[in-house]
């Protein structure tokens, strides 16, 4: 009986070391809304000072402006661009966010004038 119960108390810590390791690994979601950006592509580009942007994702916007991005893991500190056409807002990421909402309009957001939360 001693035995069986040591072998439930594995099972299950080995359950909880599972688990948690899973949750550990989160990604973004970046959902925006950018009013005259309909149907232009959409790019989310990571920033390092001397260069090249590196594409991370890409998607078009819908209809009215609307776009998502879903990373599967979670990004680093850093300087990060969504360029939508042949403009682009600059965002500082901690690494810490799950889930990021943009909302402005084509003519502000080469001024990086737009609403982030």
């Amino acid at each position: 009986m001693k035995n069986f119960s040591i072998a439930i108390f594995f099972v299950a810590l080995f359950g909880l070391i599972i688990t948690g390791c899973g949750s550990s690994d989160q990604g973004l979601t970046l959902e925006g809304q950018i009013d005259g950006a309909a149907n232009l592509s959409v790019v989310f580009e990571h920033l390092k000072v001397g260069e090249e942007p590196i594409a991370l994702a890409r998607t078009n916007a819908d209809a009215e402006g609307n776009f998502l991005f879903e990373l599967a893991e979670a990004v680093r500190p850093g300087i990060y661009r969504v360029r939508i056409g042949a403009q682009g807002g600059d965002l500082i990421l901690t690494g810490e966010e799950r889930a990021v909402e943009m909302r402005g309009d084509m003519n502000a957001l080469a001024q990086n004038q737009f609403e982030v939360t």
